[in-house]
């Protein structure tokens, strides 16, 4: 009974692992790239097509990924989950704007930078999964017993 009591009262369990906290700086630096690269966007050129939505898109998928980064950097097992879907939607953002600004003639490295960067991120994000599952379940054992 001591042992188990020792595992609840232990810090260890509630701490990060570098996994996760990598994860965690990847997703804020992609966030970072794309909030810069959309306000870039959306202050420099003026756009007519269908891809006026982009650099707006930029921004809030930055804000959000960097505040969600935040949070996956604390082991929250929903942060990891909906880190894997920005990261990949951010990815995508900057892949579709690289690609209309090249077919027309001009180039922004900051939406290409957040593209290479959210794709890093990519495959270290599901390996934060189990850890910050630990982590919540750790808080849980922890919680019930104060």
């Amino acid at each position: 009974m001591a042992a188990d009591d020792a595992e609840l009262t232990d810090p260890g369990p509630l701490k990060p692992s570098i996994v996760v906290t990598a994860g965690a700086f990847l997703l804020m630096g992609a966030g970072l790239a794309a909030l810069a690269a959309g306000l870039q966007l959306q202050l420099a050129i003026q756009i007519a097509t269908w891809a006026k939505v982009l650099p707006p898109l930029m921004i809030v998928a930055g804000v959000v990924s960097m505040g969600v980064g935040g949070m996956l950097a604390r082991a929250r097992f929903w942060a990891a989950v909906l880190s894997l879907v920005l990261a990949l939607f951010l990815g995508l953002l900057g892949v579709v704007w690289v690609a209309y600004a090249l077919y027309h003639g001009f180039f922004a490295p900051l939406p290409l930078i957040s593209s290479l960067v959210a794709f890093l991120a990519v495959p270290v994000i599901p390996f934060t999964l189990v850890p910050c599952w630990r982590v919540t379940r750790a808080r849980k054992a922890l919680f019930a017993e104060v």
